[in-house]
C-alpha cells in the first residue's frame, strides 16, 4: 500500500476546534483527491499506514490531541502478458 500528500486545497477539511468527547465523523474523498494508477482507500494516522486506518464515516470522540490523517492509496490491478 503507498501513501501521499495531496495539495493542501484538495484535502477535506474541518477546522473547528471541539471539546474533548465532542463526537465527530471522518470525512471521506468527496471526489477530489485523485493519484495516477492508485484507488482511494480512506485515511490513516502515518504517512506509512502504520498506524489506526479510518475510512469516510467513521465515527471519531475527540480526545486532548490534535490528529492529523493521511490520504491512504491502493495500486490499481495491472496484466503484463508476453
Amino acid at each position: 500500500m503507498m501513501q501521499t500528500a495531496a495539495r493542501l486545497e484538495l484535502l477535506p477539511s474541518n477546522a473547528i476546534n471541539y471539546e474533548t468527547g465532542t463526537k465527530v465523523t471522518v470525512l471521506g474523498n468527496l471526489g477530489a483527491l485523485e493519484k495516477t494508477g492508485h484507488t482511494y482507500a480512506g485515511w490513516n494516522t502515518n504517512k506509512d499506514g502504520s498506524g489506526t486506518s479510518y475510512s469516510g464515516g467513521t465515527i471519531l470522540t475527540v480526545d486532548t490531541s490534535t490528529i492529523t490523517l493521511y490520504a491512504k492509496w491502493n495500486a490499481d490491478p495491472y496484466t503484463v502478458s508476453f
